[in-house]
């Protein structure tokens, strides 16, 4: 959230988005403005199929968090992992990095 903080856990799948749409026209970030000077952060955690409606429901959510995904607004935003993360942009460059990003 912009007050900060620290997430942990597995997650697999995430986007920062600086828009409301990703790829396709899929309404990953509903609240997302690209000139506010935020990152809307969206990780989706590890879910059954058979949750697959929930999770639907939740991406489309302004809530915060639900059972599996999560929605942050952040000014700054670092991610960690014990592996390299997959990194693609849009236009897609994929590659292999660790991430920081803000503003300074």
């Amino acid at each position: 959230d912009t007050a900060g903080g620290t997430m942990t856990g597995e997650f697999v799948v995430g986007a920062i988005c600086n828009g409301r749409q990703a790829g396709g026209g899929q309404r990953l970030a509903p609240q997302a403005v690209i000139d506010d000077g935020l990152f809307d952060v969206v990780f989706l955690r590890p879910f059954p199929v058979a949750a697959a409606p929930q999770v639907a429901a939740e991406l489309a959510s302004r809530a915060t968090d639900g059972e599996f995904v999560v929605h942050r607004r952040l000014s700054w935003l670092e991610l960690g992992a014990p592996a390299p993360i997959p990194v693609c942009t849009y236009p897609r460059r994929p590659t292999t990095a660790a991430a920081t990003c803000g503003r300074s």
